[in-house]
């Protein structure tokens, strides 16, 4: 599946939310300005499937080593992502995915500029020396 400016700008995103491997916590702390290919988004449910593609519930930040272990080991993957989200919002993961989602060329050019209007806030709240996890909004 060919990677969009959408997805670079949705990838950026769910990076800079917290700067940091979720599953090991290795640090990037210089993103978004040393691109290190090795920090990586990962998605729970395939992005082929369009419902979650652009769904910040579903995606991680992970290390290159993190990403490829949950990606070799369903089970492993199943138990981070439901420790990370709990009960009730893996659940309704798991309820978006059976969901359908068409999205128009219109639609697709206001999710793109709304991710990108995202990440210049985040990236303006991590130069002003925000730490943690930071959450953007989701466009729906």
């Amino acid at each position: 599946m060919k990677r969009t400016k959408h997805d670079a700008v949705f990838s950026d995103l769910v990076r800079i939310r917290t700067l940091e491997c979720e599953r090991c916590h290795f640090g990037y702390p210089d993103f978004p300005d040393i691109r290190d290919k090795s920090f990586q988004n990962s998605h729970y449910v395939s992005r082929g499937v369009a419902s979650l593609r652009f769904f910040p519930g579903n995606c991680f930040a992970l290390c290159g080593s993190c990403h490829f272990e949950v990606g070799r080991d369903p089970g492993e993957h199943y138990k981070f992502v439901f420790g990370q989200l709990g009960e009730v919002l893996f659940d309704e993961l798991m309820q978006k995915k059976q969901t359908f989602c068409r999205r128009r060329k219109a639609d697709m050019e206001e999710l793109y500029q709304h991710y990108k209007a995202e990440f210049k806030r985040l990236v303006a709240l991590r130069d002003g020396g925000a730490n943690g996890r930071i959450e953007f909004i989701g466009y729906d």
